[in-house]
């Protein structure tokens, strides 16, 4: 098979990627989407694309595009909408819709709670006088955070008063630019220290977890600011909403941020379309190979881009279950469905 990877930097692990699809005996390429230009004539019959100094980048013999972008994703939604429309039977490893509502951390929960899949309640603001709203429906402590993407954990502010709570909405929007944010109740740990639980689902499976416990008091529980970390089994149920947080957002490839009440009960945090490199050193399995393995089965059992599901309208009938969770529409958002990019450009299909 041929594959490519939509990336904008070969670092990331995504050469290691490229590796794994060479070594299963598969043509791999890394190119970077921001270079893609889509030329769209009259008719549809000539349409093209062309990455760097005009050259057309042939597609009609590719089988399988995955995504591990994390700037421009607005310009790599279109050209994968574009692709899903004229290549149908491409693999692609996330739904143009799916990859810009995972960035919003606001979407994310809403789309996750009309599934049913259990998240902390959380408050959007672009305002600093939200703050006597958000103490009346969160209190504290909380997390606050950027409404849009966020990388490594440091975004991440813990507060636990209003004048902390204050002191965090003036630093993210009485600036120049202003930055929306979520501010999230804090899951209850008890006594416990922070920690959270990161889960690579590759295609409707947990392929492995990986517990991240924060260290020396800190509030973040990620690699990159020193959690300490370890493999770690998951239970039926968290494996079951971790499969289905992935789903519903349209992502075949996804890394699930989880934590666990004091109670063991478990709350979805967030939902990436990205997963980092580090979690190969803390558990067994080899997860590029597996990311391969698992994509390439998914094309020959034709068992992908189901997430098509996102173009029907609302007077459609409903999707299947996902593990027992029935959406209330076929579109997870609840709004109708945008026509197609070529409608909406006045193209004839």
């Amino acid at each position: 098979m041929k594959a490519i990877i939509f990336a904008t930097t070969t670092k990331n692990g995504n050469t290691s990627i490229q590796k794994a699809f060479t070594d299963e005996g598969h043509e791999c390429e890394i190119i970077n989407p921001l270079k893609i230009a889509l030329y769209t004539a009259e008719g549809r019959k000539h349409d093209s694309l062309y990455i760097e100094d005009k050259h057309k980048l042939k597609l009609s013999d590719v089988d399988i595009i995955v995504t591990r972008c994390g700037k421009g994703l607005r310009h790599v939604s279109e050209l994968l909408e574009y692709i899903l429309e004229k290549y149908p039977k491409i693999y692609i490893s996330q739904s143009p819709t799916g990859l810009m509502k995972a960035q919003s951390k606001l979407q994310t929960g809403r789309i996750l709670r009309l599934a049913k899949v259990p998240t902390p309640a959380m408050f959007y603001s672009r305002e600093f006088s939200d703050f006597k709203h958000i103490e009346d429906k969160i209190g504290y402590p909380a997390i606050v955070k950027t409404a849009i993407g966020g990388s490594q954990g440091t975004d991440v502010i813990l507060i636990e008063n209003q004048k902390e709570l204050k002191l965090a909405l003036r630093g993210y929007l009485q600036r120049d630019k202003p930055k929306p944010v979520i501010v999230q109740k804090l899951v209850d740990l008890g006594d416990n220290p922070v920690s959270d639980i990161r889960v690579l689902v590759f295609n409707g499976k947990v392929i492995a977890a990986m517990e991240r416990t924060a260290v020396n008091g800190s509030h973040v529980s990620n690699v990159s600011q020193g959690a300490d970390t370890k493999e770690i089994e998951l239970t039926k149920r968290e494996k079951q909403i971790c499969v289905t947080a992935s789903e519903v957002l349209g992502l075949k490839i996804a890394a699930v941020d989880l934590m666990r009440d004091q109670e063991k009960n478990p709350y979805i945090i967030e939902v990436n379309t990205n997963y980092g490199v580090k979690i190969q050193n803390v558990v067994e399995v080899d997860i590029h190979k597996a990311l391969v393995k698992s994509i390439v089965k998914a094309k020959e059992e034709r068992n992908y881009n189901d997430f098509r599901t996102e173009y029907r309208t609302l007077n459609q009938s409903a999707p299947p279950h996902y593990k027992g969770v029935r959406l209330t529409s076929p579109m997870p958002f609840g709004i109708e469905s945008p026509a197609p990019l070529s409608e909406r450009m006045g193209l004839s299909r």
